[in-house]
């Protein structure tokens, strides 16, 4: 990029790097040769106005689309070399998009107009079709194909013209209302058949669940009230795939009158306690790094440690044996009194204690096993810091929240956390309401009053549903999805709060940094971390556990 320049001073406002974390040369280079030839803090200016709009980063990525295409010609005259860069990169941006291991957010950007737009240039750059079929997309992008312009102002005219034509009507629209409709099975198939239909996600549980058996999952009694909709033996089988049921069936529809109330009425929710060696992927991936896991556990282990031994401060305790307290020795003839030495202890923590708790809905399914080795090292690291720790994980399926026991307080290892599998949704504010229920210690049932709880909650801070958010009515529904579905979260964080529970987001998403930082702040305030990938979630949760140890 410097190179490019030709100024080794500046800093970039743009930085490429493809999925795996490796920098992108090629277009780097650009961003470098935009420096150069064109005025880079009047063009920077232009684009942070773009911020403006509701669509600012699909505009800021379009227009970058352009900028590409004013510059390449110019730039190819000083470095011939550009054009197999360009090739390169083109080669690998497809790659990716093949990639099998693709969580759900990934497949909604990767529909987005400016994922269009890129993956059809990289295909004509390598010789193929552009794949568009659109008018308006085939137009947008032979908009987009810039000449070499000259000067910066000429270069901003064209880009305001491009996105004037076909962005002006979008902006003004708005956003656009959906009816969430329920339809009986036999309709969905025939809609399915005569309506194009594109397979998002399946809320289906997977195969790689616990080793749960169809039997014992509910009790025979209140089995068809728990999910009218399906046939009980339907979900005795679904529900096994999680594990074993956490509380018996009584307690569980106790709970869960008391939580599917409101905004979710008609929800349930049902406990898992998952068995077994683990999940084969989750098992082989931690194998591979084994190294890297170990020396990151050793490091956070003993960052942790050494903030428990600092706030643990030793207590002088009155005792009949010990180290001889000269301040009291004449006690034993005035007062006849024998403690007059100094028995030293440590200061526990008896009623802090912490729980992760890990969405696992299947926008995680690209990152499960690096999520599911980097909880195991959390907790092990807490585990050796002589905190008490449990482990849960949460889904949504078919309008049921099942919240799994990965790890109990009591438990001396962390080998059950390789069960943790990605499917399903994400019910956020349900699986929030439900934690209580699940934070006390000692064979309890619910937290009792006076304990000290932090939770952590790894979370992409974009809760959805395909049961939808129950009106006060009952009579009407509203999607779970966007805004009502953050704000149904956000209550129920606050609720937590409010009980004395310290939530702490660890947030890591896909989507665009203000939305997914604008739904987190709502859900959690100022208590919560980015995590711009999955491996840095040790360091990040390690960084929060020390304040949160160090305040007690």
């Amino acid at each position: 990029m410097w190179t490019a320049a030709e100024a080794y001073g500046f800093s970039p406002g743009f930085l490429a790097f493809f999925r795996d974390g490796t920098p992108d040369a090629y277009l780097n280079a650009i961003v470098g040769f935009v420096h150069r030839f064109y005025d880079a803090e009047k063009l920077l200016a232009w684009l942070d106005g773009l911020h403006d709009s509701v669509f600012s980063d699909t505009l800021t990525d379009v227009a970058w689309l352009g900028i590409e295409t004013a510059v390449l010609p110019r730039a190819q005259e000083v470095a011939p070399a550009l054009g197999e860069m360009q090739r390169v990169h083109a080669r690998q941006f497809l790659l990716e998009l093949k990639d099998v291991d693709i969580s759900m957010q990934e497949r909604m950007v990767s529909a987005s107009v400016a994922h269009t737009m890129k993956a059809a240039r990289c295909r004509e750059v390598l010789g193929e079709s552009t794949g568009l079929r659109n008018p308006w997309d085939r137009g947008l992008y032979e908009a987009l194909k810039l000449p070499p312009l000259a000067t910066t102002d000429a270069l901003t005219a064209a880009l305001d013209d491009v996105l004037h034509r076909y962005f002006r009507v979008r902006m003004l629209m708005g956003s656009r209302r959906a009816w969430h409709i329920a339809l009986p099975e036999a309709m969905l198939a025939v809609l399915r058949r005569v309506l194009p239909v594109h397979l998002v996600q399946d809320d289906a549980p997977t195969r790689q669940g616990g080793r749960g058996t169809d039997e014992g999952v509910m009790g025979a009694s209140g089995t068809e009230a728990f999910l009218g909709r399906r046939r009980a033996e339907d979900w005795r089988r679904d529900l096994a795939l999680f594990g074993v049921p956490f509380f018996s069936e009584a307690r569980r529809m106790e709970i869960e009158a008391d939580v599917c109330v409101g905004s979710h009425a008609g929800a349930h929710v049902f406990f898992a306690r998952a068995e077994g060696a683990g999940n084969e992927i989750n098992r082989a991936w931690a194998a591979e790094h084994a190294v890297v896991l170990r020396q990151a556990q050793h490091t956070l282990a003993a960052r942790l440690k050494n903030v428990v031994d600092v706030t643990r401060q030793p207590l002088a305790v009155a005792a009949k044996h010990g180290r001889l307290a000269a301040s009291r020795a004449w006690r034993a003839a005035a007062l006849h009194d024998a403690r007059v030495f100094a028995s030293v202890e440590e200061e526990p923590f008896p009623s802090f204690d912490v729980t992760l708790l890990l969405d696992a809905s299947a926008s995680r399914e690209s990152q499960q096993a690096r999520i599911a080795a980097e909880a195991r090292l959390v907790t092990a690291s807490l585990m050796a810091a002589a905190v008490p720790v449990q482990v849960w994980s949460f889904a949504s399926v078919r309008g049921v929240t099942v919240l799994t026991s990965l790890k109990s307080f009591d438990e001396n290892n962390t080998s059950r956390i390789a069960n943790y599998v990605a499917r399903g949704w994400n019910r956020d504010g349900l699986a929030l309401k439900a934690l209580p229920y699940v934070l006390g210690r000692g064979g309890r049932a619910r937290a009792a009053a006076g304990e000290r709880h932090a939770v952590l909650m790894l979370t992409d801070a974009h809760p959805g549903d395909d049961l939808g958010l129950a009106h006060a009515d009952g009579l009407w529904e509203r999607s779970y999805m966007g805004r009502a579905a953050v704000g149904d979260a956000a209550a129920s964080a606050r609720a937590l709060r409010n009980a004395g529970v310290q939530l702490v987001g660890l947030v890591e998403s896909v989507f665009p940094g203000e939305e997914t930082d604008g739904a987190a702040q709502q859900i959690f305030g100022t208590h919560f971390v980015r995590v711009r990938a999955v491996e840095e979630l040790a360091k990040k949760a390690g960084a929060v556990l020390e304040c949160e140890l160090a305040q007690r």
